[in-house]
């Protein structure tokens, strides 16, 4: 028996049911796709050697309960427990968004689009229109 993730009175809704709500409105691959990219960013960074030193996700952690207002302890592990995450989870969710953006941060430096840009300007060097819409002849 699955958990409920929501209650309307006394019908009770299941990830199942998220599930085939967001396939019907044509959602669920799109969130299947961005956890799956944000999957193969960390392990990527993780194989590059990117390091994220918990001080990192301590002030990550800090942002957040500043954001949502947690100022006590209490009120930080209840914010978790609603989302249903034990604190090792949450923690390696910040682990992993850190290390995306590392990544992100070094894919699109000037440095590194000024090489590709170097590696590829052949290919910028015209363009193909596909429709053109003029005033007059």
């Amino acid at each position: 028996m699955s958990t409920a993730i929501a209650r309307i009175d006394d019908q009770e809704m299941h990830a199942t049911d998220l599930v085939k709500y967001l396939k019907l409105n044509g959602k669920f691959d799109q969130i299947l796709e961005d956890m799956i990219t944000d999957r193969v960013t960390s392990l990527g960074a993780r194989d590059l050697g990117v390091a994220v030193a918990a001080e990192e996700v301590q002030e990550r952690f800090e942002q957040i309960r500043r954001v949502y207002g947690l100022h006590r302890a209490k009120a930080t592990m209840d914010f978790l427990e609603n989302l249903g995450l034990g604190l090792d989870e949450f923690e390696a969710y910040l682990t992993d968004s850190i290390y995306k953006e590392k990544v992100l941060d070094s894919v699109t430096s000037d440095q590194a689009v000024k090489e590709y840009f170097g590696l590829n300007s052949p290919e910028f060097d015209s363009i193909e229109v596909g429709y053109m819409s003029l005033d007059s002849e």
